[in-house]
């Protein structure tokens, strides 16, 4: 039985900014795409699927998840998952949300961060064929320096807060803990080079660089060795992002109120800057009530979202390579639910063509998988979603589930 199959599809977006193309036939042997050619001059010829009626895009990507955590609302909520559930248990779950990302079209997850090496356990799982469920990649445990960012501080002495993070106080300690996570599977390094005092979201908390610029250089060397590349997370600090961004880092994660200057600099190197537009978002969406946030906190959460409206504008005007990246799994930020990045990034300045290249073709390059994904073009793997309807006309349409008519992995319908 051969397995090559042929698809005529209405509108093709190829995940590269291009414009998108008309009536053409899509051909896939096993896994992956071998043509795409003009469909009026072949489809006389051949037996295909017929999708004209729908638009098909490259399987989107989301470059910044926690499939560990459910995204329930409330920091206090998204910690204590830490106390009340068995590994197993989390684990399982954790493997129910990434099948919800993928049931909408994301085919591809970037894990940024789990407690006892889940993301790596449910990465591998899938990769097996013991279950359906997106492509991960994932970071293991991320870096922080005690009682820094990723330090879920513990205010009992001698109780700490085990399985969720890698410490390291020195270049020494920070190669060490970056090794650890190559050796325990990670795709991945993650490490904060900035973070708020004391874990501390309010008003008045003040960012402060968390790594130097020689514990953020180990923590790429040894990436570089391992052949895989780093996430930094960045609350908006211009020095420590520099220093990321110079050391070799491949993405900045949130950063909030980008100056112009920190935006020309961002926009002539090599990184990638992941927003995380709905994680900041929702919470200002859901109120001060439902959020599950003090009134505080809900006003640090107002003050932040028009920071990085900001930093959203300034990043656009230099011309930085924006990848989709949700933090699903932070609180009030639900998995399955990363196409509503794509409606906030058309919010604060993108077309809706830049806002799906931004999913497709630039997250995959900013996750070190634009040899295999991001686009349909031939000799990438066969990951495409079948739409009802034309996201670039209306982008929401991606965010309704009865939307997504199919969901292709590798050539497998899903």
């Amino acid at each position: 039985m051969s397995n090559v199959q042929h698809y005529r599809i209405g509108q093709l977006i190829i995940g590269d900014g291009s414009p998108p193309q008309q009536d053409v036939v899509l051909t896939v042997e096993g896994e992956r795409i071998v043509a795409v050619d003009a469909g009026a001059s072949v489809a006389a010829t051949l037996p295909y699927t017929d999708l004209r009626p729908y638009t098909v895009t490259p399987g989107l990507i989301d470059a910044h998840t926690h499939v560990m955590a459910a995204g329930d609302p409330g920091r206090s909520a998204w910690s204590a998952i830490y106390y009340e559930e068995l590994i197993g248990e989390t684990t399982l779950k954790a493997l129910h949300r990434a099948q919800a990302s993928l049931r909408m079209g994301f085919t591809t997850l970037r894990d940024l961060g789990s407690r006892d090496y889940i993301d790596v356990a449910v990465r591998n799982a899938i990769n097996a064929g013991l279950f359906a469920g997106p492509r991960l990649f994932v970071c293991g445990v991320p870096l922080t320096s005690t009682g820094g960012h990723f330090d879920r501080i513990v205010r009992i002495p001698g109780v700490d807060m085990a399985g969720r993070t890698g410490i390291g106080d020195s270049p020494a300690g920070v190669r060490e803990a970056a090794r650890y996570q190559i050796k325990m599977g990670a795709d991945l390094i993650k490490i904060a080079v900035d973070g708020r005092r004391r874990n501390s979201y309010t008003t008045e908390a003040v960012t402060h660089q968390e790594m130097s610029f020689a514990e953020i250089q180990a923590a790429v060397e040894v990436a570089e060795w391992a052949g895989v590349h780093v996430a930094a997370h960045s609350d908006g600090g211009s020095v420590p992002m520099r220093d990321g961004v110079r050391a070799g880092v491949r993405t900045i994660e949130h950063i909030q109120d980008l100056s112009a200057e920190d935006a020309d600099f961002l926009a002539a190197s090599d990184a990638y800057l992941v927003p995380t537009l709905t994680a900041t978002y929702n919470t200002v969406a859901a109120g001060a009530y439902a959020s599950g946030v003090s009134n505080e906190q809900y006003s640090f959460s107002e003050e932040n979202w028009q920071a990085k409206r900001r930093g959203m504008a300034q990043a656009l005007r230099a011309g930085v390579k924006i990848a989709l990246g949700t933090d699903a799994g932070y609180a009030n930020c639900r998995h399955g639910e990363s196409a509503k990045e794509l409606l906030l990034l058309v919010e604060t300045g993108m077309s809706p063509l830049q806002a799906l290249t931004a999913a497709t073709g630039t997250a995959a390059a900013a996750i070190g998988q634009a040899h295999t994904l991001g686009t349909v073009t031939p000799g990438k793997l066969a990951d495409f979603v079948v739409v009802d309807g034309d996201p670039l006309a209306d982008i929401g349409i991606l965010t309704h589930p009865d939307k997504i008519v199919q969901v292709y992995k590798g050539g497998v319908l899903q």
